[in-house]
C-alpha cells in the first residue's frame, strides 16, 4: 500500500512520548539505572523509541551523551532477544540458528564497539 501510514505514525509518536515520560520519571527516582531499566523494558517491543528517549534526555541535559549509550545498548539487546524468540517460534530450527548467528554478531559488534571506546578513553 502506502508509503506512509498515519495510524502507525501516531502509534510511534505515542510510544516515544510515553517512553520519554517513563524514562524521565525513572531518571528522577532511580537515576541513570532507571533510564537503563526503562529502555531495556521498552526494547522488548521497540528499540528505536527507547533510543530516541535516551537521546532526548541527553539533548536536554538530564543525562550526558556518554550516559545515554548504555540505555540504547540495553534496548538493542532486549529487542534482539525479542527477534530471536520470534525467529524460533515463527520458523524452523535452521532458520532460527541462522538468524541467531546474525543477531549475535550484531550484539557483539555493538557492545564490542562500546567496550573498545571504553578502553581507549
Amino acid at each position: 500500500g502506502r508509503a506512509f501510514d498515519f495510524r502507525i505514525a501516531l502509534i510511534l509518536a505515542a510510544t516515544i512520548s510515553l517512553l520519554l515520560v517513563v524514562a524521565a520519571a525513572l531518571n528522577e527516582s532511580l537515576g541513570r539505572r532507571g533510564v537503563t531499566l526503562s529502555a531495556a523494558i521498552a526494547g522488548f517491543a521497540d528499540s528505536q523509541s527507547a533510543a530516541v528517549s535516551a537521546a532526548s534526555l541527553a539533548s536536554t541535559g538530564k543525562i550526558s551523551a556518554h550516559e545515554a549509550v548504555i540505555p540504547v545498548l540495553a534496548a538493542l539487546t532486549t529487542n534482539t532477544v525479542s527477534k530471536a524468540v520470534l525467529a524460533y517460534t515463527m520458523g524452523n530450527k535452521r532458520f532460527a540458528g541462522e538468524v541467531w548467528l546474525g543477531l549475535a554478531l550484531l550484539l557483539l559488534a555493538a557492545w564490542g564497539g562500546w567496550a573498545l571506546v571504553q578502553t581507549l578513553a
